[in-house]
């Protein structure tokens, strides 16, 4: 009987110790898992909404545990904030440091600086105008030296203006058209009001400018505007290209800077949805070789052009030989003496002894430009004597020299006088019928030429009209 109680007594010890094993265990693990939440509390340790604020005297604000749990709450000096439960209150100005502690010793602080009671409080805006639908933020400050944790917003009719937001930021909602006012109280009972009145949502959003050149560096505004029987407080401006155009001030007003060449657009941006662009053209703030500037360097640097007796540099196709009986050709010559680029054509004996040569000079520097036709009448004895006239726009005279070249448009050519104290009529008259038909002739070819030698055309050293 005895060795029967001892079997049953093993039998039980083993379907016990199974149970534990088996079944068991759902009893044990509460308390593992027990213990290791209470591990990750504490290591969560305690957080505080704020690490740092101002109130006034005589002012109470609270302090929110924002994970954890605090037992125990300190103050610096109680003398100048005390606290209780995490409410501060501020005694007299100076700073304290606020503690908050949970029961494993963790601990949380804030900084509460106490100011003067605020004499007055003021709001951002005095006057604002609503669309219906719009939203907007009013924030408010106290005088310098002032204090006031605590902001409280109210709406004086709220089916017009109703408040979304009413502690120390007042957010509203525009309901419909109307009046209301929105107003601040802080916690001596100083109080500011603004007056809000709700119109139509804007149809269209205008800008103040279309087009806008700036070169780098410089910097430029927009402004906006929209129907004056609608409303719109809130403006965004936004760039489509930041590396163009930054900027600077994106509400209400457009502010901004160009940063490098190139096109951008400004664009504003209503509450609902409205928007208005501006081009923006950035220059580089380095003027740009022009076209004539290039030319010139290039036959500034053309060795192989270069005529030591005469100081030019020539680029010819044929022969420009001065006396013009050896052929015919016609080029282009740069003066480097005189800085005067010229067109020089020449046709040798087409009608009987005369030899025509058709020059057109440029001065960049002086802005002026002038064409002379010329023509050679060799004489039985074998002399040689010169006449001229100068085609220009006004149909003036002068010479080929720097301090005189005639301003004219390749374009319109017309005769003027001649440049000779005497001379034959029949002659100049012919000359100026030949030297027309072949200024139309030479100029084709100069521009072909130039093109070959430089990869420009006349255009792009200053003749915008040129055809």
């Amino acid at each position: 009987m005895k060795k029967t109680r001892k079997l049953f007594r093993r039998i039980a010890a083993i379907g016990i110790s199974a149970a534990m094993l088996f079944g068991g265990g759902i009893t044990v693990l509460p308390q593992i898992a027990d213990t290791a939440v209470a591990v990750n509390a504490a290591a969560a340790g305690i957080k505080l909404d704020k690490t740092s604020f101002s109130l006034g005297i005589g002012e109470s604000f609270r302090i929110n545990v924002t994970s954890g749990k605090a037992v125990n709450w300190t103050s610096t000096k109680n003398s100048i904030a005390s606290v209780n439960g995490g409410l501060v209150t501020g005694k007299k100005t100076g700073t304290v440091v606020i503690t908050a502690k949970t029961a494993d010793g963790r601990t949380a602080k804030c900084t509460v600086t106490v100011k003067n009671r605020p004499s007055k409080v003021t709001l951002t805006k005095g006057v604002l105008t609503l669309g219906v639908g719009e939203s907007f933020t009013l924030g408010s400050g106290v005088n310098d030296g002032a204090a006031s944790a605590n902001r409280n917003y109210r709406t004086s009719n709220s089916s017009i203006v109703k408040m979304t937001n009413t502690k120390w930021t007042g957010s509203f909602t525009a309901m419909k058209t109307g009046v209301a006012y929105v107003t601040v109280r802080i916690y001596n009972g100083k109080e500011s009001t603004c007056k809000v009145t709700v119109k139509a949502a804007p149809t269209k959003v205008t800008l103040s400018r279309g087009l806008i050149n700036l070169k780098v560096g410089q910097s430029a505004s927009l402004s906006a505007s929209v129907p004056s029987n609608s409303g719109c407080a809130t403006r965004n401006y936004r760039t489509s290209n930041a590396k163009i155009v930054k900027m600077t001030k994106t509400d209400w007003t457009g502010n901004f800077t160009a940063v490098a060449p190139g096109t951008a657009y400004v664009t504003v941006r209503t509450y609902n949805g409205k928007e208005a662009s501006c081009k923006v053209v950035v220059a580089s703030n380095t003027p740009a070789q022009s076209g004539y500037a290039k030319l010139v360097s290039k036959m500034k640097a053309d060795k192989a052009h270069y005529d030591s007796e005469s100081g030019q540099v020539m680029v010819m196709v044929g022969n420009l030989d001065q006396d013009a009986r050896k052929g015919s050709g016609y080029g282009i010559s740069y003066d480097i003496e005189n800085d005067i680029l010229q067109f020089v054509g020449t046709e040798a004996r087409l009608d009987g002894d005369n030899v025509y040569m058709l020059v057109m000079a440029m001065d960049d520097k002086e802005k002026k430009y002038g064409m002379l036709f010329s023509w050679m009448v060799v004489t039985e004895e074998g002399g040689e004597t010169n006449n001229g006239v100068m085609m220009t726009a006004e149909g003036k005279s002068a010479s080929l020299t720097k301090s005189a070249v005639i301003p004219f448009e390749a374009t319109d050519l017309v005769m003027g006088t001649d440049l000779t104290e005497t001379y034959d009529k029949d002659m100049l008259s012919k000359g100026k019928s030949v030297g027309n038909t072949k200024a139309k002739a030479y100029m084709a070819k100069w521009d072909s030429m130039l093109y070959k030698y430089c990869g420009m055309h006349m255009k792009d050293i200053g003749f915008t009209n040129w055809k």
